[in-house]
């Protein structure tokens, strides 16, 4: 396949696979898709080719991949992957992006997207191995069953170092609803998740262990992308503006676990399956106590680790044990929270080789964190207790209880033990924040079609009091669909705050890479559109109204330590959907 030779031809080919026949096409992408890619192209796509009634484990439903619209120009901080389709876990629209080495390897192909069809035969295992020459799909049944880190060095030593791969653990094999699928980083790790939604169950129906992306020659996925000449002197003004942020300054010291700390001190940071706000253990696992231990143990731990080369946030890190072998990487906020102080876990060791494990799995840690805080409510587990936490979820390696449970997320969790108070919306479990304390999040997890994700809208860092119910509402839709541009250009989550109120470098980006002439106004009114697709795929496949609300114990069971309800009015968030999305 022909990689593209201009930069406003970027990614012009579509890959497609049809498992059932296991056939293998190139298809020229439609105009009106030109000038999408990540979420808006998973958007658009899966409105034209997925039937929204259908079932989300069974052959009409399609597994999309499709880098950021950035992702082969090699814009730093630029690198993300979507992988979409009709989410196992919700049964609407989901769209997942993840860092590491996939993005660019794919781009490089000139490839803007792979859709995967139909369904292989029961027990078949294959891997997808796309190489400049082409693609074909070669069945390895002795993958299967293999954890994520395993068989990430299976690959890699089957097919090189130079290689980008998406792949599932034994979770996605099981079909487990809260399975996601793993991106390597450029060390190897299989560590960066399209985390929410059961993307990796969606991947495990298409028989699929594996993605292995071999890129051209010439790109090495361990140093930096290569930029197009005439976008140097905007990519330079780009990075500077990232660069001389405050929020990146923070992110590149501490990491997201420094997040836990404005959660506390909001009083959203979620503890005892979110009856609380905030944890006494705090001190012990957020902020800078991980980047002083990193820097007093040494060894293989690093404070400031990037999963793609040359980005400039460096907000990860390798996590060490006391003697400086690493026990994981990243070790990031989202998971000190969900297995950490929702479980009352306060030993940062103990939660790092939890992640391991759940990345090992190839679970979405957050559902497997509301999972285990749900069981501890229940006496099924102690609270606290992180080896018998470690003990529940390695039985899900084998599908017995409560693995199993947990694999399949908080909702199952929930509906086997008889529970009706579930922290989840639209089918999924919240992120790492609770809605009751930061109410501009609440409006955007009740009323997102993406389920309960703060990054379809996190308004966390914005100049709110997030206790009050003035300006939330709008304050989260102007958010989600700022959110749905930068996920549609495949810029960070963590890079994207710096552009606040800098977007003009981004248009200048975006009208070199496309050849268009466009202002960020009408970047998002094409973002408004992408959510407006989301919400009418998820109402042809059942949604309604009342699922774009929060959980009863929201609005009736008050959060200490502010002691606040979520309490804002539903007839607003259904005017706000119609003002902003579907008008």
């Amino acid at each position: 396949m022909a990689a593209a030779q201009a930069v406003k031809n970027i990614g012009m080919i579509n890959l497609k696979i049809d498992m059932t026949t296991q056939k293998i096409d190139l298809e020229p992408v439609p105009d009106d898709q030109r000038t999408l890619g990540g979420r808006g192209l998973v958007a658009a796509i899966a409105n034209k080719e997925i039937p929204p009634g259908c079932d989300p484990l069974g052959p009409e439903n399609k597994l999309i991949l499709a880098p950021g619209l950035f992702a082969r120009a090699g814009i730093s901080s630029a690198l993300r992957f979507s992988v979409g389709g009709k989410s196992p876990l919700t049964g609407g629209i989901r769209e997942s992006n993840a860092g590491g080495t996939t993005a660019r390897a794919v781009a490089s192909l000139g490839l803007k997207s792979v859709v995967i069809s139909g369904r292989p035969k029961p027990g078949q295992t294959f891997i997808l191995v796309i190489r400049p020459e082409g693609a074909e799909l070669l069945e390895n049944p002795e993958l299967a069953g293999l954890g994520a880190y395993q068989t990430a060095g299976a690959l890699k030593k089957r097919f090189g170092p130079n290689t980008a791969a998406l792949l599932i653990g034994p979770a996605g094999e099981r079909l487990s609803l809260a399975a996601c699928a793993l991106n390597l980083d450029y060390q190897g790790r299989p560590s960066r998740a399209n985390g929410r939604g059961g993307l990796g169950a969606l991947m495990g129906s298409k028989g699929l262990k594996a993605v292995v992306v071999i890129p051209p020659a010439k790109v090495n996925l361990a140093k930096k992308a290569t930029i197009f000449p005439e976008l140097q002197p905007v990519v330079d003004r780009y990075c500077r503006v990232i660069k001389e942020s405050t929020n990146t300054q923070n992110y590149h010291q501490y990491g997201t676990a420094l997040t836990g700390d404005i959660a506390d001190s909001i009083g959203c940071l979620p503890t005892q399956n979110f009856h609380r706000g905030s944890f006494e253990g705090k001190p012990k696992i957020l902020g800078k106590t991980v980047r002083r231990l990193i820097l007093e143990r040494g060894g293989a731990g690093n404070p400031s680790h990037t999963c793609t080369p040359g980005c400039i946030v460096g907000c990860s890190n390798v996590f060490p044990d006391r003697n400086g072998k690493e026990l994981v990487s990243p070790l990031d906020y989202e998971a000190i929270a969900s297995i950490g102080s929702n479980l009352c876990i306060d030993d940062i060791d103990a939660i790092a080789r939890l992640y391991w494990l759940i990345n090992d799995l190839g679970i979405d840690v957050i559902e497997a964190g509301a999972s285990l805080a749900l069981l501890m409510d229940e006496g099924v587990l102690p609270w606290g207790d992180a080896g018998a936490c470690e003990k529940a979820l390695k039985t899900a390696y084998t599908g017995d209880y409560p693995g199993y449970l947990i694999a399949n997320g908080l909702v199952v969790t929930a509906k086997h033990r008889g529970v009706d108070r579930i922290a989840a919306v639209k089918g999924m479990a919240f992120a790492a924040f609770d809605p009751r304390a930061i109410k501009g999040l609440g409006v955007t997890y009740a009323t997102s079609p993406q389920g309960a994700d703060h990054t379809a809208g996190h308004t966390i860092r914005k100049k709110i009091d997030h206790h009050q119910v003035a300006g939330q509402v709008d304050l989260s839709f102007t958010t989600q669909i700022q959110a749905a541009v930068y996920d549609t250009l495949g810029i960070c989550f963590f890079a994207t705050g710096a552009l606040n109120g800098k977007e003009e470098v981004v248009v200048e980006l975006y009208n070199l890479v496309t050849g268009e002439q466009k202002d960020f106004s009408q970047l998002e009114e094409e973002a408004r559109r992408t959510i407006a697709l989301e919400y009418r795929f998820n109402q042809a496949a059942g949604f309604s109204p009342a699922d774009d609300r929060l959980p009863e114990f929201c609005y009736s069971e008050p959060l200490p330590p502010a002691n606040i309800t979520f309490n804002i009015d539903q007839a607003r968030l259904a005017e706000a959907i119609k003002e902003y999305i579907l008008s």
